[in-house]
């Protein structure tokens, strides 16, 4: 997932594909397929998390001024600041025995783990990026001369500036899409990139 294919939150985590399949024992419309696709969104969103900070615990102070050192840091960062914001629902916080209450909340929650999931799946795109850089630098270091290095290493920089362009809201979006179509989950009440990225700059879930 990290070096070739295009990349997503379902293909980081296969074994999460394995059980879309009991999503079809529940109606569209009730609360169970709701709650069962906020299961679906938050073990994506955890599985991207734990492999951003896997890629990132190696990081040395020393190499932060570095380009692509610069990217994982600021990205460790970003996941850790996700992982310290709580959902904090907006309406009542006892719904039960009032199922319109329910199906609301429910739905809030599958917009706030869609964001963070949307969230998370940027960060770790943008760490992919930047472990492809740290593997290119440190094999240039071993096949070229020093009069080569620099040169070189400015392309290694530029394509990674052009590897973290393409890390679009749109690009997550899609790609976490055709992950979800994929695994055959229940999509209905998915919402919108423009949803999303609203309940993001809202301030509930922040990115640095």
């Amino acid at each position: 997932m990290i070096m070739e294919a295009p990349v997503s939150s379902s293909s980081v985590g296969q074994d999460l594909i394995e059980s879309a399949h009991s999503r079809h024992q529940y109606s569209p419309s009730s609360n169970d397929a709701r709650a069962m696709r906020i299961a679906e969104l938050m073990n994506d969103y955890r599985t991207l998390l734990l492999h951003t900070m896997e890629q990132t615990s190696s990081i040395h102070l020393s190499d932060a001024h570095q380009e692509g050192h610069l990217v994982l840091k600021q990205n460790r960062e970003a996941a850790l600041n996700l992982l310290r914001t709580s959902y904090k629902h907006s309406g009542a916080t006892d719904n039960r025995g009032n199922e319109d209450a329910q199906t609301s909340h429910l739905r809030e929650i599958i917009l706030d783990a869609s964001a963070r999931r949307h969230i998370a799946c940027k960060i770790y795109l943008r760490v992919a990026a930047a472990k492809r850089w740290e593997i290119n630098h440190v094999n240039l270091a071993r096949r070229s001369g020093q009069g080569e290095v620099t040169a070189q290493q400015q392309v290694i920089d530029e394509m990674l500036q052009s590897e973290l362009c393409n890390v679009s809201d749109q690009f997550v979006a899609s790609e976490l899409s055709a992950a979800d179509e994929k695994a055959g989950y229940w999509l209905n009440e998915d919402p919108t990139l423009e949803s999303i990225i609203f309940w993001v700059r809202s301030g509930i879930t922040k990115q640095n």
